[in-house]
């Protein structure tokens, strides 16, 4: 198991000047230098043995939660060299991680019972939540209902938030109460002990207490060593017309070439089981063939385990059809027929719960994969972080001239670095530098530099540097982690130009809410964010000179940003002050030295 340390409050460090040094050389490490690989024109996970068994997200709309921790117990197996069968045999209990601990931890804020104590009350909230005093008392289930992205269980893992195995956080109220289909035909809910013996469990109570005490936050099994943010296949261009672009299908199946299931969403006709219009289905449900053919807002997340090159677009709905054979094949979150409660649906080929999405389906977005290591048994990480906002968007600053971001953290103990998180939102060449500061330092490069990489990676995502050389700091050392990121643009001329960018994640506030929504004359979103950034805790490089990241969003409060509040691609002016920004997404892990 990882423990999670109270992590002090920064000294506070002082405004101050210094060029950083020398821009990033051509030569880089590489990280996913991988050799290219013959694709074989069929391939299915389940033939290896690394899939795990089809569960039901009922009753909320969790699909994203369940699509992230498909992917992850595939990959785990791959990582193990185990197959499902193999795990169980050894560990006498099957691989089967929580959805329960993700989705909830990903939505609740920080508590004021936390271990983490400089960031109480940074996360999300539901604007419905406000009039009972805020989520900090809510045990109801709004937070699993709310919805999400695949993409933020990456944040949640790289704070050492899971994964945890399901019997340490089941996904059930505690309770234990359930919908139970009766023999006259109704249903009741009830105890397990309660329920008539001739009562048929169907799902869940979404009601009762589903919330997760805080002690169980800071919980994880295995170590989040990277994430990939893959190219789509499915491409707008600036005036918002489709393209399939056939080097998102390539990447896809390399990841799964490598034994990592693919979580990605796309537009299904419905976001979990129910009734919808046939005529203009998406789905053939004769053969679960599914194609989204129009330009539609994503609502549903999966898990891709294979692919076949050869799948006939004959499948699909005939007054739709792809424009050329190929298919995903794919995990669903709806249950399938050869599952007990509360995984037992039959839904998908054969009941199954597997169905086909084309390549060429219109609305396929964020696919992801995720590679872990395994926590070594006995071990305490501790792990330095301030950003516990799990992103929704990220505010990105980029210039041809050198940007760079830097955190600040002191020891509690005499400790080893070993490694640290960063977070890329395109194909990027970093530099990672570590200082420790001196005694009264001002900026974060006012110390002696102890460590320095520079690595390479092909993808946005989060990933985690290694640190090859030993660094130990005493206890009550003030140190610094500054992170250089370089991407490359290509220019209209076909030039490629690298820029400088930096990032945070961001959401919309409470005021920000409650100002667009006199605006726009509806709600505008249903949660808002806030985060806590203190002094001494991040800060930025730019035009030459270190600024408390506090101060330059204290001096920017008024600035105007572009950002996408209604998803249609169309960039809108919002004030900065509507908007609350984390810290910057840099994490150390260490471990204590006795």
């Amino acid at each position: 198991m990882i423990k999670k340390r109270f992590t002090k409050k920064m000294l506070a460090v002082v405004l101050g000047a210094s060029l950083l040094a020398g821009s990033i050389p051509g030569t880089v490490v590489p990280v996913h230098a991988e050799e290219e690989e013959s694709l074989p024109s069929k391939l299915d996970l389940r033939d290896r043995g690394v899939v795990t068994p089809v569960k039901d997200q009922s009753p909320f709309g969790t699909c994203w939660g369940f699509s992230a921790i498909a992917a992850v117990e595939t990959s785990l197996l791959t990582t193990l060299g185990m197959t499902c069968e193999e795990f169980e045999q050894k560990y006498g209990f099957p691989m089967d991680l929580s959805e329960h601990h993700l989705t909830w931890f990903t939505d609740a804020p920080i508590s004021a019972t936390s271990l983490e104590q400089t960031q109480t009350g940074e996360g999300w909230y539901f604007v419905e939540s406000v009039a009972d005093g805020g989520m900090e008392n809510d045990k109801s289930a709004l937070r699993l209902d709310g919805g999400g992205m695949m993409f933020q269980a990456a944040n949640v893992f790289a704070s050492i938030i899971g994964p945890i195995y399901e019997q340490m956080a089941p996904y059930h109220n505690a309770e234990n109460t359930a919908y139970y289909l009766m023999a006259n035909g109704k249903y009741g809910v009830f105890y397990p002990q309660d329920a008539p013996a001739d009562a048929i469990p169907v799902q869940w109570d979404p009601r009762g207490d589903w919330s997760l005490p805080e002690e169980d936050r800071f919980m994880a099994i295995a170590l989040l060593k990277d994430s990939k943010l893959l190219t789509s296949p499915a491409w707008y261009d600036e005036e918002g017309h489709y393209h399939y672009n056939e080097q998102g299908t390539k990447e896809i199946k390399q990841e799964l070439m490598a034994g990592r299931a693919v979580s990605i969403g796309f537009c299904a006709d419905v976001s979990r089981p129910g009734d919808f219009d046939k005529e203009t289905a998406y789905i053939n449900l004769d053969t679960y063939a599914h194609y989204t053919y129009e330009s539609v807002a994503a609502n549903h997340g999966v898990t891709i385990v294979g692919y076949d090159d050869n799948y006939s677009r004959d499948n699909f709905n005939a007054a739709h059809k792809p424009p050329a054979d190929g298919a995903w094949i794919v995990k669903n979150s709806w249950g399938a027929a050869d599952q007990l409660f509360p995984n037992h649906y039959n839904w998908g080929v054969n009941g199954s719960g597997y169905f086909y999405l084309s390549y060429y389906d219109q609305t396929l977005v964020v696919p992801e994969t995720f590679e872990f290591d395994l926590a070594e048994k006995g071990v305490d990480y501790l792990v330095s972080q301030y950003d516990y906002l799990p992103e929704e968007e990220m505010y990105t600053l980029t210039s041809a001239n050198e940007v760079a971001m830097s955190n600040v953290f002191t020891t509690e103990y005499r400790e080893k670095l070993e490694s640290v998180t960063i977070k890329t939102e395109a194909a990027t060449a970093t530099t990672v530098d570590i200082y420790q500061l001196n005694k009264g330092a001002t900026q974060p490069t006012d110390g002696k530099l102890l460590y320095h990489t520079q690595r390479q990676y092909d993808s946005a995502g989060i990933h985690r540097v290694t640190l090859d050389e030993k660094v130990v700091l005493p206890k009550n050392t003030q140190y610094s982690v500054v992170v250089t990121n370089q991407t490359p643009v290509v220019a209209e001329d076909g030039s490629v130009q690298n820029y400088y960018a930096v990032s945070t994640a961001w959401g919309i506030n409470a005021e920000g809410v409650v100002a667009l929504t006199e605006a726009f004359g509806e709600l505008a979103r249903d949660r808002y964010a806030l985060t806590v950034v203190n002094k001494g805790e991040s800060f930025l490089y730019k035009d030459g000179a270190w600024t408390d990241w506090t101060d330059y969003l204290e001096t920017n409060y008024n600035s105007v940003v572009d950002n996408d509040l209604d998803g249609d691609f169309i960039d809108e002016e919002v004030e900065m002050r509507y908007f609350d920004f984390d810290n910057f997404p840099i994490k150390v892990y260490s471990s204590i030295v006795k």
